[in-house]
């Protein structure tokens, strides 16, 4: 009885077992039913890009096509034959033995375009693997789903046809033709535009595939390919379950429904501490999915990994040839390069140019102005001749205050050496090597920096001299009271720098505190001129005002009337009061009534006045005899000359008459006789 209970209890299990992975749509609750079912040895998760989505819908990511391809004439005629030489290791993987060549995770979008990218994935790490790294390429599975018409765009396509595309007519790189993830322009094959052109509308440039083959069982033979040519492409048959997988060894799930057919990249093999077998794959569904974008499957059981090792997909790479010449012609790219790709030439450092021919200085062609930094000239191969001012191998390098440019404490620390002798400086530094700092537009070397009451200690930052204050120094303080308070200087002046007082009109001392007459102290005995008392601000009274009078008590008064009025000495023309109550002649003027003058300092009545040419008619003022003004002494000299040159002339004439006269007498004479 009990027995047959337990048996009861165990098909109810399966029962419900099963039948909990009967799902129409990508749900948690389908991902909880197989991470909790103990006979599921992988662990499921849940993608956000999944998440509710029916697997009509996610049938999208799909589109390897298989069956129809296997079964045809040629299909069976291009088989790999491969034949093992050497021992299969338990464990491989691509990615360990041809690290730089095995391309990383892509994402296909909502587009059943795996085909297209399983393709370009394996000929892609098969071009660098073949080319020992030196194409080391992604290749554009747009431009596949574009113009291979033997497949159907995001509707799904043949790895083996991919690759006889790759054969006849040849793909273009990725940044040639980037993917576009857009499944509305690629829904099938009439839509599909293959392009003549790149994207930016250069030239297409094609890889090509020499051969395009199926590999079939043993295992061995899919191993032993991998190992020697690298990655090949698996088609299989997805599960709903599969697209849950997050890691360990998938194998498909009782009760789980197909979807439809897949293309991945198989990397290599390996068994788990348990020694189940396994399958090492790439997906192209993003590296959120699974690990990283990696998967485990079953290996050697097709119910179990869904048909996943019943055949697989690979071909030859036809290295590429640049201008003629294979890539591995010692001569290719001019023996100066390398060919990395159709017609395009990797060159050697110290040579440029399409073809590789051009000299070149650290990458730049000798035909180039910007060659050797713009500062020399590119003589051979990685070979610059710098102008003057310049060094460094490329040029690049000057001086500045005589450190090198290359220096980082070239220009203080704080700037480019732009060109000899020539920084330019970081914001907050100036000066002509960025020695100093910039305070509010000033250099720190400018004596007006800070208001010159200060030091600019940093970038807009004044160090204030004591007294001094503000931003830029530009406060400061007379007697502790600010410059601009209206109490400053005791109310009597202004605050013209720190503790420095210009006193308004009287009032003195050093804070304008003090009473002043023309600037002097009441106390000094020299105040009021010495003949007053201060007895206000510049007011002074006088001691005797009968005798002095004026501001300060500095003139003197005659009878009572200031020096300085018109009317003193009774208002005579030639009088001036030269102190007190004592008038007397004006300068020039003499006599008792001051009414006498003198010439240039010689009285009038005298013979010698006017330097005896001339007569004395107002104070130094001659009418000389000959009509002309001054002191008459070069007229009288100008005079005397002339009549003595006239005498002369007279004396001249009456000589030359007497020595014609007797020469006439002497020729008379001597004919007479």
């Amino acid at each position: 009885m009990h027995k047959q209970i337990s048996l009861f209890l165990l098909v109810l299990f399966l029962l419900v077992s099963s039948a909990s992975f009967k799902h129409t749509h990508f749900t948690k609750d389908m991902i909880d039913s197989l991470n909790q079912d103990p006979s599921v040895k992988w662990e499921a998760a849940n993608y956000d890009q999944f998440a509710g989505k029916s697997f009509a819908e996610l049938r999208k990511l799909l589109g390897g096509k298989r069956g129809e391809e296997s079964s045809s004439e040629e299909a069976r005629y291009n088989t790999r034959d491969v034949k093992s030489t050497v021992a299969i290791p338990d464990t491989f993987d691509s990615r360990t033995k041809w690290p730089q060549c095995i391309h990383g995770i892509r994402n296909q979008g909502q587009c059943g375009s795996c085909w297209a990218f399983a393709t370009t994935g394996v000929f892609s790490d098969r071009l660098c693997i073949t080319t020992n790294n030196v194409s080391n390429v992604v290749i554009s599975p747009e431009f596949l789903i574009e113009c291979d018409k033997t497949s159907f765009a995001c509707q799904g396509g043949y790895g083996y046809y991919s690759w006889k595309f790759f054969m006849n007519t040849g793909i273009p790189l990725e940044s040639c033709v980037p993917y576009t993830k857009d499944s509305l322009v690629y829904g099938n094959t009439t839509n599909a535009q293959c392009r003549s052109t790149c994207t930016d509308g250069s030239p297409l440039k094609l890889y090509k595939a020499a051969s395009a083959y199926y590999i079939y069982s043993p295992i061995t033979n899919y191993q032993t390919e991998i190992m020697t040519n690298g990655p090949v492409e698996a088609d299989f048959d997805v599960y709903s379950d599969f697209y849950s997988y997050k890691s360990g060894i998938y194998q498909k799930t009782a009760g789980s429904t197909y979807v439809g057919g897949h293309a991945v990249k198989v990397l290599g093999w390996a068994s788990d501490s348990n020694g189940t077998p396994y399958w090492i794959a790439q997906n192209q569904w993003g590296t959120s999915w699974g690990m990283g974008g990696y998967f485990y499957i079953y290996r050697g059981n097709s119910t179990l990994n869904c048909k996943f090792d019943n055949y697989m997909i690979a071909g030859t790479v036809s290295p590429p040839t640049c201008y003629g010449k294979a890539q591995s012609d010692s001569s290719v790219c001019n023996g100066h390069g390398q060919c990395v790709g159709p017609d395009t030439c990797s060159c050697s450092s110290g040579w440029g140019g399409t073809y590789c021919n051009i000299t070149s200085c650290n990458g730049i062609v000798l035909t180039d102005s910007s060659v050797c930094s713009g500062h020399g000239q590119c003589v051979s191969a990685e070979n610059c001749v710098c102008n003057s001012g310049w060094s460094g191998t490329y040029c690049a390098e000057t001086t500045c205050n005589g450190i090198s440019s290359a220096n980082s404490s070239v220009c203080s620390g704080h700037g480019t050496c732009t060109t000899k002798d020539t920084c330019t400086c970081k914001t907050g530094y100036g000066d002509q090597y960025c020695q100093s700092f910039i305070c509010y537009g000033l250099t720190g070397s400018n004596a007006a920096v800070c208001s010159g009451h200060g030091t600019c200690s940093a970038y807009n930052t004044c160090k204030c001299n004591t007294g001094y204050s503000g931003s830029q120094c530009q406060n400061y303080t007379c007697n502790a009271i600010a410059q601009n308070n209206a109490n400053v200087c005791s109310g009597h002046g202004s605050c013209v720098d720190y503790n420095t007082c210009k006193c308004s009109g009287g009032y003195t001392g050093t804070y304008c505190s003090q009473v002043a007459c023309n600037g002097i102290l009441p106390t000094d005995s020299s105040v009021c001129s010495g003949r007053g008392k201060c007895v206000g601000p510049n007011n002074c009274t006088c001691t005797n005002s009968t005798q002095y009078g004026g501001e300060f008590c500095q003139v003197p008064k005659c009878g009572g009337i200031l020096a300085t009025d018109s009317s003193v000495c009774g208002g005579k023309t030639n009088y001036v009061c030269s102190g007190v109550n004592t008038c007397t002649c004006k300068t020039g003027y003499t006599g008792a009534n001051c009414n006498s003058f003198s010439c240039f300092g010689i009285d009038s009545n005298s013979t010698s006045v006017c330097a005896g040419s001339g007569k004395c008619v107002a104070l130094d003022t001659c009418q000389c005899t000959d009509g002309t003004s001054g002191n008459c002494t070069s007229s009288t000299s100008t005079d005397s000359s002339t009549r003595q040159s006239h005498a002369s002339n007279q004396y001249g004439q009456t000589m030359w008459i007497q020595i014609v006269l007797c020469t006439v007498l002497l020729w008379i004479g001597a004919i007479v006789f």
